[in-house]
């Protein structure tokens, strides 16, 4: 056990389990992996603006001409970055770094969670990961559709 585990009060974190992860010094660029199907809820929704291009993606819910929020404040969201990843089997994750994640509505959070991948050694599509943590903006084409 930690020592933020022992000596931290995460009652704050409850319903938190992201910020809950950075609370106990999770590294904010830790690849977390979940079922692709998660993307799902955000890419039929015409509220919501689902950007994808070739292995990253990004997803934030559209304004009015007021710049009000289309959805109600619990699916007000914005997540800055997503990409793609594979199990050792070859299937299809999404991931997204931790400190993503945490700006995510409770709600939402759960909703993340309750998609999160319970398989081992996935991996991270090696362009989305020079990309996002290398620094080197690589260009390619579609790996494939997503659904």
């Amino acid at each position: 056990m930690s020592l933020l585990s022992r000596e931290r009060d995460l009652s704050a974190y409850s319903e938190y389990p992201f910020d809950k992860l950075l609370a106990l010094g999770n590294p904010q660029m830790s690849p977390l992996f979940f079922d692709i199907d998660v993307l799902e809820r955000y890419y039929l929704d015409p509220r919501y603006r689902f950007d994808w291009q070739d292995y990253s993606g990004s997803i934030h819910c559209h304004y009015d001409e007021n710049e009000k929020p289309l959805v109600s404040e619990e699916d007000e969201i914005f997540l800055k970055t997503f990409g793609l990843g594979f199990t050792k089997n070859q299937q299809r994750l999404a991931v997204v770094y931790l400190r993503y994640l945490k700006d995510l509505t409770k709600e939402h959070q759960a909703f993340w969670l309750s998609k999160q991948s319970k398989k081992l050694d996935n991996s991270v599509v090696r362009e989305y990961y020079d990309n996002t943590i290398g620094g080197n903006w690589s260009f390619t084409h579609s790996y494939l559709v997503l659904f």
